[in-house]
């Protein structure tokens, strides 16, 4: 799956580059869009809490050009599965954002597993 963002104004922080939590929210807005994907395609709410976000910064952002992000499956497991995204501005990786979720039960409250429908309809949607 990839993305592409416009850099807006607001997005620049006092020293002339995105702000760091921007780009938490970019990621965050497309591990969303997905969500929403799998929801919509399955017909109930996916609504998989994080257990852990690494975000790493490699270089600043700047508002001269849009900003692609790609998405990634890169695991599942019984109960979780893991993300990984890589944000590039003019071709070079800007920062990259691991995530490892947990499949939720809306009803009960609990964490439950990943049966293989919802597994082969991420890997087919990444």
């Amino acid at each position: 799956m990839e993305s592409t963002i416009p850099v807006g104004k607001d997005d620049v922080n006092l020293a002339g580059h995105v702000d760091n939590v921007v780009l938490y929210r970019w990621f965050n807005e497309q591990r969303l869009e997905l969500f929403d994907t799998v929801s919509q395609r399955r017909g109930k709410a996916f609504v998989p809490p994080y257990v852990k976000t690494e975000l790493q910064f490699k270089r600043e952002v700047f508002d001269h050009e849009a900003v692609k992000i790609e998405l990634e499956l890169t695991h599942t497991g019984n109960r979780s599965f893991q993300l990984y995204q890589v944000l590039r501005q003019d071709g070079d990786i800007c920062a990259t954002c691991e995530t490892v979720a947990v499949n939720f039960c809306t009803e009960t409250q609990e964490v439950i597993a990943l049966d293989e429908s919802l597994k082969a309809l991420l890997a087919e949607l990444l």
